[in-house]
């Protein structure tokens, strides 16, 4: 489901596009929630940090587009697609500077709208794909993929270490293992599944992993050591890399 929000003074303009946000949802066939608001000051207020995008006006009294632009990318949301609508042209350059995905010149029909709105699906999907869901205590918790160092299983319970914290629940490293990118993680033992995108050193000899920003080092089994060697390989070439850094194989 995509959450839009609309932010344009003039009421029918802003009930305009809410209408397109709807036509987009019926023949794409993409659940859409859009949001109006008449005026920045609103919308900021218990602002809610879960939108995916917002369609924004620059000309507004109380607060102009701009400024409202700046203060999300100032700390409030970093990540929201910004899409400004306005008659304004001269400010489109000045709209990168704050990390706009696009800016359409008034009057905007339907099919820019529509546009939009498809690449900001498909952006959805791809960050949908850098997280896994994992029950917490009867919990769904969302965790990044990049803040995941290496995942261990000790007597039947599950042990996420990440960059600042340790999430522990009771489970299965295969249910963990499905959950994951294995293009990303590698499970090099039984007992461990690590990021390969944090691996900076592989002993083959003493059958280890060294993680950055991780004090121990991880075990290889000897019946993963090839898979995991070449599901690092894999990773590497994907980076762009020639071969593993630090390994002594």
């Amino acid at each position: 489901m995509l959450k839009i929000a609309v932010v344009e003074n003039e009421a029918d303009q802003a009930d305009e596009l809410k209408r397109y946000v709807g036509q987009f949802a019926v023949e794409s066939g993409e659940a859409c929630v859009c949001s109006v608001f008449l005026n920045g000051v609103d919308f900021l207020t218990d602002y809610p940090n879960d939108y995916d995008a917002v369609f924004l006006d620059i000309d507004m009294p109380l607060m102009d587009g701009m400024t409202i632009a700046e203060r999300l990318r100032g700390g409030i949301d970093q990540v929201v697609s910004i899409i400004f609508v306005t008659n304004l042209a001269q400010f489109a350059l000045k709209g990168y500077r704050v990390n706009a995905m696009d800016f359409l010149v008034k009057p905007v029909g339907y099919y820019e709208v529509a546009s939009e709105l498809k690449k900001i699906s498909g952006m959805k999907q791809d960050r949908m794909k850098e997280f896994a869901w994992f029950n917490v205590n009867n919990t769904m918790q969302r965790v990044s993929y990049a803040d995941i160092l290496y995942i261990e299983v000790i007597s039947h319970y599950i042990y996420i270490h990440t960059r600042t914290d340790v999430i522990s629940f009771r489970g299965a490293m295969k249910d963990v293992q499905d959950s994951l990118d294995m293009n990303t993680f590698s499970r090099c033992h039984n007992s461990y599944i690590v990021n390969l995108r944090y691996v900076v050193k592989v002993d083959s000899n003493a059958l280890t992993v060294t993680l950055d920003g991780v004090d121990k080092a991880i075990l290889i089994s000897r019946s993963r050591r090839k898979a995991f060697l070449d599901d690092l390989m894999s990773y590497i070439g994907k980076m762009g890399s020639a071969k593993i850094p630090g390994s002594t194989d």
